[in-house]
Order: C-alpha cells, then structure tokens, then sequence
C-alpha cells in the first residue's frame, strides 16, 4: 500500500523492500510439488535465490521443475537443487553443508523450512 507504517505526531517511518538474496529452502517427502510451489513462489516474486533441498526420497520432482524453470528462461543460479540423504546434506546456520567435505553451498539470508528435524 502507499502509506507508511503508523507513527506519532512528528515521526516519521520508512518502509524499504529489498530481496534477501539467497534463500535456503528445505521441501519435505509429502507434496513435494505443492510445498516447493509454496515457498517459490514467495521466494521467486520478491527478488531472491533459492537453495532448495528435497527429502532424499522425492528428489526428482524438484529436479525436473528446475529443468522446468531453466527450459522458461529463468537464468542459472536463481533456482538450485541440493540432493542427497540428510545425514550428507543438512542445514547448519545459514548454509547446506554437504559431500561429507562441510564444503558449504554459500550464504543464505533466510530459510524455509517444513516438518522437524
């Protein structure tokens, strides 16, 4: 909306939009489709990356909506896919560790997770 967040009499409030960047994204085994759907969409429509890492078992729906989206024209690097089994891939802070190297995918600013750990 065009109004500022309400302040008091001689306040002022300022309300920037910017993308985050990188946004760490964990998509679990039931509905994969629709819960990657969920948190692209969110992800994709404000400016960001994303880092998506399926449950192991559902891994090629997320795969092929890459190639979906890379076959639209989204340019390379604006959605990623990290697979594998949690005990070789797993969030730690704000990156994906993985290959058993604690090698990280990169910095993440944000995540979005489903279901425990």
């Amino acid at each position: 909306h065009d109004r500022g967040p309400p302040t008091g009499p001689g306040a002022g409030a300022m309300v920037g939009r910017e993308p985050l960047g990188v946004v760490g994204a964990s998509v679990p085994w039931n509905y994969p489709l629709q819960m990657a759907a969920w948190k692209l969409g969110p992800i994709l429509a404000t400016g960001n990356a994303v880092v998506m890492k399926p449950a192991q078992v559902t891994s090629l729906s997320l795969l092929r909506v890459a190639e979906l989206a890379a076959e639209a024209g989204l340019p390379d690097g604006v959605l990623n896919v990290v697979t594998g089994p949690g005990s070789v891939v797993r969030w730690e802070g704000w990156v994906w560790v993985g290959g058993g190297s604690g090698k990280a995918s990169g910095d993440a600013r944000a995540g979005r997770f489903a279901g425990g750990s």
